[in-house]
């Protein structure tokens, strides 16, 4: 959480969690995406990410299939799929 520049910290528990003041005044606690809450934080990238790559391989099999021999040339060319040297 981000609280504004000289917001009552009274009604934050400081003491399982570092507090730390930026630049301009306000202060960054850390919210309730700790523990188990940070499974779900990750949860949502992994959840895309799947849906990326599966989406990735349908439009494969359709573009060898609709475009042949010109979506071999075009592979040999562009060598990564979505995230170069990586995948």
């Amino acid at each position: 959480m981000i609280l504004p520049a000289g917001a009552a910290l009274a009604s934050v528990d400081l003491s399982e969690s570092e507090a730390r003041t930026m630049l301009d005044g306000r202060v960054a606690v850390q919210g309730p995406a700790t523990g188990w809450g940070m499974i779900f934080t990750y949860f949502y990238v992994l959840y895309f990410g799947i849906l990326l790559i599966h989406r990735e391989r349908r439009d494969d099999a359709m573009c060898a299939k609709k475009y042949a021999e010109d979506w071999k040339a075009y592979k040999r060319t562009v060598r990564w799929r979505i995230l170069p040297w990586v995948y």
